[in-house]
Parts: C-alpha cells; sequence; structure tokens
C-alpha cells in the first residue's frame, strides 16, 4: 500500500497533472469571458474570442509560472509570456490540424465532432506541455 500511496502521491504532484489543472482553469476563464462578452455586452464572436483567448492564456501563463512550473520561471517575465503566447499558438494550429485531419480519415467512430475534438485536443495538451516544459519556463 505504501508504494501505491507514493505513486499515487507523485502522480498528484506531477507537472503534467498541474498543467492539466491550469488547462482546466484556462478553459473556463475563456468560456466565462466569451459567453459574457456575446451574451451580456453584445461583441462579436470573433471579438469576443480574440478577447477571451488573449485573457485566458495570460490566466494560463500566470497559473503556470507560478503553480505547473515555478521552480523553473525566468525573471524576464515578458520574454517567457511571448515565448508561451508562441508555443500556445503553434498548439492551437496542431489543434486544428489534427482536428480536421481526423475528421477527413471519414471512419464512423472518429468523425463524430466531439471525438474528433478529444484526438486534437490531446495531441495539442502534449505539445503545449512539453513546449512550455522545454522552451517557455527555463530560468534564462
Amino acid at each position: 500500500m505504501n508504494l501505491m500511496t507514493s505513486d499515487i502521491r507523485r502522480l498528484l504532484n506531477s507537472s503534467f497533472l498541474r498543467f492539466c489543472y491550469v488547462g482546466a482553469a484556462g478553459f473556463i476563464t475563456d468560456a466565462t469571458i466569451l459567453m459574457l462578452l456575446v451574451y451580456q455586452f453584445g461583441s462579436s464572436l470573433v471579438t469576443a474570442r480574440l478577447i477571451s483567448f488573449s485573457i485566458a492564456l495570460t490566466v494560463t501563463w500566470l497559473l503556470n509560472r507560478h503553480f505547473t512550473f515555478y521552480e523553473k520561471k525566468s525573471p524576464e517575465e515578458f520574454n517567457e509570456w511571448l515565448r508561451y503566447a508562441i508555443i500556445n499558438g503553434i498548439g492551437g494550429a496542431i489543434n486544428l490540424g489534427t482536428y480536421f485531419f481526423v475528421i477527413s480519415l471519414e471512419l464512423n467512430l472518429i468523425t463524430h465532432p466531439f471525438i474528433a475534438l478529444v484526438i486534437s485536443s490531446a495531441v495539442a495538451l502534449i505539445f503545449n506541455y512539453w513546449g512550455s516544459r522545454l522552451i517557455v519556463f527555463r530560468a534564462d
């Protein structure tokens, strides 16, 4: 039991799991701001999405900086944020590309949009995690 408990504790404390928690917080931030801007303030879908994504990006950068990769945060905050924005932009392109690739396969099971979304999000999550770990959060 002790070995299993330590394995579970290690998993719960892993940077990947913390990265996933932060991603969930980013999704909630993004969706909440998007809905508020569209339904409460009458913003266009494009404008609202650009604003909500930008805020969620900054929120997840801050959370990852202080929660996920706190031991590797850079004193050069703007450069770190810029690297984060670039990595997440590439991750977004990977997400969309994977999504369109999966639905183009035209297999009954994976052409369902939700399944394609899950697959593409998982691929982008892995890219964003490793990009953040190896490129973004490094003590300069």
